[in-house]
């Protein structure tokens, strides 16, 4: 239903990265109120110069902006059948990425 809804946006509102960046904004600010009401400790919320604050910076810009850039610019080349056809791909790369490397971690951390 998400991809056929970005199909209909896209025709009104052709601006691509203006819609990505509204989309990011706005589950931005429903995830920082979901996340406010559900962790109260205000020592859990402290960012660092170390791992944490790159994961959060790596999964703000890669995983959702141009993840979600892709999705709209496919959506509008293609339609939304075919984002939804490779989603469950995506899945499934996801999962032999994640066996491999954590295989891996294991490995490492055994010597």
């Amino acid at each position: 239903m998400w991809y056929l809804m970005q199909a209909h946006v896209l025709k009104q509102y052709p601006a691509k990265v203006r819609l990505t960046t509204l989309q990011c904004l706005f589950s931005c600010v429903q995830s920082s109120v979901w996340a406010m009401a559900m962790v109260r400790d205000t020592s859990s919320w402290k960012l660092h110069w170390d791992i944490n604050l790159l994961s959060v910076a790596y999964c703000g810009i890669i995983v959702t902006g141009i993840t979600y850039w892709l999705q709209l610019f496919t959506v509008d080349k293609k339609g939304p059948v075919f984002v939804a056809m490779f989603t469950p791909l995506a899945l499934i790369v996801t999962a032999v990425v994640s066996a491999f490397c954590g295989r891996k971690n294991f490995i490492w951390e055994g010597t």
